[in-house]
C-alpha cells in the first residue's frame, strides 16, 4: 500500500515537472505576446474556470454537504470584490467569511 502511493505521488510530480520544465525551454524561443502565447494564456484560464465550477457546483467530502446558494454568495462575493479592488488576498478572504458565516446560519 505505502509503495503505491510513493508511485502515484511521485509520478505526478514528474510529469508536473516535466511540463514546467517544457514550458520554460519553450518560452526562450517565443514572444510573450505572440499568438500562441494569448492562446496558451486563454487555454489555461478555461482551465482554470472549469475547475472552480466543478468544485463550486459538484462539490466533494465535507464540501458536499453545504448549499449551493452559500457557496456561489461567498464566490460572487469574492468575484465582484477582485474585479472592483484587483486585490486577490482580500476577494479570497471575503468570500470565505461570507460563506462561512452564511453557512453557520450568523447571517440569516
Amino acid at each position: 500500500m505505502n509503495e503505491t502511493i510513493w508511485i502515484v505521488v511521485l509520478s505526478g510530480a514528474f510529469a508536473t515537472f516535466m511540463w514546467r520544465f517544457a514550458g520554460v525551454v519553450i518560452a526562450r524561443y517565443v514572444k510573450a505576446d505572440s499568438l500562441f502565447m494569448v492562446y496558451v494564456n486563454a487555454a489555461a484560464h478555461a482551465m482554470v474556470a472549469g475547475v472552480m465550477t466543478i468544485i463550486l457546483v459538484y462539490p466533494v467530502g465535507s464540501l458536499s454537504e453545504t448549499h449551493l446558494e452559500f457557496r456561489l454568495a461567498g464566490f460572487g462575493l469574492a468575484l465582484c470584490i477582485m474585479l472592483f479592488t484587483r486585490k486577490l488576498g482580500i476577494a479570497i478572504v471575503t468570500g470565505m467569511m461570507c460563506f462561512a458565516l452564511l453557512q453557520s446560519g450568523f447571517l440569516l
